[in-house]
């Protein structure tokens, strides 16, 4: 190998940020890509535009980055001279590269403004050599398709449902959100021509992971990450939003992995896949069945995609791997050696200078065949220790203590032990929200039970009404449990005609646990998720009454910096959620991206708690004391995690009314929804008839809760098997 030229050397600290495009058709594509990092706030030492064999486009940008302005944001385009596709185009941009740190975008992606700052961050642990991001969809009409699963996202380059979030150790990053150390392309070599997209028909990939896969063989020390902070947009044009390029798209990622599974054998190239076959893809299968069976739109479509998507890629990888017998495992081309090791002239800002292709490297071993596997996302999967999945240690969740015999009110007295421990700074936050509410201000002029049945009693049964979004116009995902504005009105006009005295989930559970009596007649009005509507329609209701509530947000689904995507309707904005909380409305957590959370592991539990708490008190400046359950459901895990996370109370649904011997995680409430008419609505605040009103409910529910177990436990028993992770035996 010859020694790397001077332009060739890196400078310490720096970040070059390469982008490899191959059409005009993506201009404004292209534009956007490049505007989004020239306006980083940690900025970028170079921009390399590698342009993959098409003379007009190495033109028109020659053109437009040629002039003293694109000089001085150090813009360079390059021509990529090796052969046609994506890998090669990267080990050209690599070899032009003169940063320490290199990172990828796709060029028909938009990075957030912090995304050079959180990957870089990344790299102060000298262990860490190669860092990934979030990636988001961007649909083409502004809206994901009802049908298309998010577990299917990274078909179409997105980061996928069931990627846990936060700063997670992965197998191999993605390319289109991704960087490296510059020494891993020294020691690993480049990218393998012959793998990744080419422009052929087929939208072939998985050349991250072949290399990835490669660095960790090369150093068993080196440690990869996916940090979710580092968040791009990623274009999706309308011609990827249908069946039939899910399909193939499918189909090539099998072919794909079959390509890798080829090079570094079927043990290490296939073990990500393994685990979400096994664990993501029945989960989402079972969500798209529930969904049918509860009139949601989509759900049926969700589930048939995803076995469409399943046999595809098993087609594809079976046919790859024949193909590969046939040809005596022939293989693709082997990788290019260290990029950085060519012979590369010094090239000027925004200048379109050609780069000389690397060295190849020596052929890589072909691997045994394998059993052919579902749908192979090329896709990170975390790699966990496995203590940490037995015990959950690193989630600082508690052991599991045995329950028998407890009373109710020990209940309430164990949780007060860690709940309360800060009721003491809260106590003036809570009575400033009680001060603002009209209802518990005149409390003390209001006597009396519930009609038929009702408990006026602080330790008997109260109504915890939940709602969902407030809309005259609903998404078809929300409108059964949506509700009229005309009708929620009427509703809290029934409760003031009922003399009822609403109170937030924090002042319920602080006065069963013994903090001071409730006022009469008390209610509950909660709303999950956080849609639009809640600042728009209900707000304006609740404030003409006085009536307090409590809002629970899923801060994944709320547009901003941390959108994860999967929102069911108009959300509502971080503005709106402080506006609510200044008006008095208590706002409590309700995950971060609204997964089943007792389907999650325990870091993945963790992260999901603790991110949403720490979004909520940052944009509020109050720290959430209440949570609800995404979807109703818990298990005693998880309310033990949440407990740990610092919740003090939180709500399931049960359809029931709540009580003191529930306890403070576990408290239940009933389903408002678009159905609910006037004579309904009295029954619930009277708890009467609520199993002839909710048998449905109930029913489905008690099957789900059997399949969820059963998944779970499912789940543990393939953890505890003997497995492999990086090549080493785990037991």
């Amino acid at each position: 190998m010859t020694a790397p030229s001077p332009a060739a050397v890196a400078r310490p600290g720096t970040v070059s940020v390469v982008i490899c495009v191959h059409t005009e058709e993506r201009w404004h594509d292209i534009a956007a890509a490049v505007a989004s990092v020239r306006a980083q706030r940690h900025p970028a030492h170079e921009l390399l535009l590698v342009v993959d064999h098409c003379p007009g486009l190495l033109a028109r940008l020659g053109a437009r980055y040629g002039g003293a302005g694109a000089a001085a944001a150090g813009i360079t385009v390059v021509d990529n001279p090796g052969p046609r596709g994506l890998s090669a185009a990267r080990n050209t941009g690599i070899a032009a590269a003169t940063g320490e740190l290199i990172a990828f975008l796709d060029d028909d992606a938009v990075a957030e403004p912090d995304w050079l700052r959180h990957l870089v961050a990344a790299y102060d642990d000298p262990r860490v050599l190669a860092v990934g991001g979030r990636t988001e969809p961007a649909w083409d009409g502004g809206r994901r398709p009802v049908w298309f699963p998010e577990e299917l996202d990274w078909a179409v380059g997105c980061t996928y449902r069931g990627h846990p979030p936060g700063r997670v150790p992965v197998r191999n990053v993605l390319g289109g959100n991704a960087s490296f150390r510059r020494s891993v392309f020294a020691a690993a070599g480049g990218f393998t021509t012959g793998i990744g997209r080419d422009g052929a028909r087929l939208p072939l990939g998985c050349e991250e992971t072949e290399l990835c896969i490669r660095l960790r063989r090369l150093m068993p020390e080196a440690v990869l990450l996916v940090d979710d902070r580092a968040v791009i947009h990623h274009r999706v044009p309308r011609v990827r939003a249908r069946p039939g390029y899910l399909r193939s798209r499918c189909f090539a990622e099998g072919l794909s992995k079959a390509r890798v599974a080829g090079l570094v054998g079927a043990r290490d190239g296939l073990a990500t896949e393994r685990a979400y076959t096994t664990r993501v893809l029945p989960l989402g299968v079972l969500r798209g069945l529930r969904d049918a069976l509860l009139g949601r739109p989509g759900g049926a479509g969700r589930a048939g995609a995803i076995l469409l998507g399943a046999g595809a890629a098993a087609a594809g990888y079976a046919l790859g791997r024949a193909g590969a017998l046939a040809r005596g495992r022939a293989g693709p081309e082997a990788p290019a050696a260290s990029p950085a090791s060519a012979a590369v002239g010094p090239s000027t800002s925004a200048s379109v200078a050609p780069v000389a292709p690397a060295t190849p490297h020596a052929p890589a071993s072909v691997g045994p065949d394998a059993r052919v596997p579902g749908v192979l996302p090329d896709a990170p999967e975390p790699v966990r220790e496995d203590a940490e999945k037995r015990t959950g240690a690193r989630a600082g969740v508690p052991e599991e203590r045995p329950s028998n015999g407890r009373s109710a009110s020990g209940r309430w007295t164990e949780a007060a032990a860690t709940g309360m421990r800060t009721a003491g700074r809260r106590t003036a936050a809570m009575r400033a929200a009680a001060v603002q509410t009209a209802a518990v201000r005149t409390a003390g002029r209001r006597a009396g039970g519930y009609a038929a049945g009702g408990r006026s009693r602080s330790g008997g049964a109260v109504p915890v009404l939940m709602y969902h979004a407030v809309t005259d116009r609903p998404a078809r995902a929300t409108r059964r449990l949506s509700v009229a504005p005309a009708a929620f009105a009427q509703q809290l006009e029934m409760l003031a005609a009922h003399r009822c005295t609403p109170v937030t989930t924090a002042q319920l559970a602080a006065a069963w646990r013994g903090a001071g009596p409730l006022p009469p007649r008390p209610v509950l009005l909660t709303f999950d998720d956080g849609y639009a509507g809640v600042h728009t329609h209900a707000l304006p209701e609740l404030a003409r009454h006085g009536f307090a509530a409590s809002l629970f947000v899923t801060t994944g689904w709320l547009p901003g910096p941390h959108h994860t995507g999967g929102a069911l309707d108009t959300m509502l904005t971080w503005d709106q959620v402080r506006e609510l909380a200044a008006a008095g409305v208590e706002i409590g957590g309700h995950s971060h991206t609204h997964p089943q959370l007792d389907q999650l592991d325990e870091p993945e539990l963790r992260t999901e708690l603790v991110r949403c708490r720490e979004l909520l008190a940052e944009a509020t400046g109050e720290v959430p004391v209440s949570f609800a359950y995404p979807f109703g459901y818990s298990s005693r895990r998880v309310r033990r995690a949440v407990r740990a996370s610092g919740y003090d109370q939180a709500l399931a649904v049960g359809n029931t009314l709540a009580g003191p011997g529930q306890g403070p995680y576990a408290l239940t409430r009933l389903t408002v929804r678009r159905s609910t008419g006037p004579a309904e609505f009295e029954r619930l605040l009277e708890g009467r008839a609520l199993g002839r009103n909710f048998a449905p409910d109930r029913a489905l529910g008690k099957g789900y809760a059997v399949v969820r177990r059963t998944r779970r436990a499912a789940a543990l028993a393939a953890s505890a098997a003997p497995h492999r992770i990086g090549g080493i035996r785990q037991k």
